[in-house]
């Protein structure tokens, strides 16, 4: 049986959304939505990760300092999970393992 980890969010919204196109014309969108579903089981194993999603990056020029994310959890949260990937480990993930 294959299943999503209940990720127990309600909603979230992005103060802003990377959008970019590839090299064959495709738009390829980095927002919000990206942040769901993030981790996946299968029968009665461990947690794996969701490597189909993409994460979520801010849109707007320079740093991206001041851009936030709200997130509302359907139940109170004294925590959070926080993966900082930089933009070029799919890509060339030798490269980041170097960083």
């Amino acid at each position: 049986m294959f299943y999503f980890w209940e990720d127990r969010i309600e909603d979230i919204k992005a103060s802003s959304v990377l959008r970019e196109k590839t090299k064959t014309g495709e738009e390829i969108t980095y927002d919000e939505n990206q942040l769901r579903k993030t981790f996946y089981g299968v029968h009665d194993s461990t947690l794996n990760m969701n490597t189909y999603k993409r994460a979520w990056a801010e849109g707007v020029p320079g740093s991206g300092i001041g851009e936030t994310l709200d997130i509302e959890f359907t139940l109170p949260a004294d925590h959070m999970m926080v993966l900082i990937v930089k933009s070029s480990f799919p890509r060339k993930p030798a490269r980041y393992a170097l960083r």
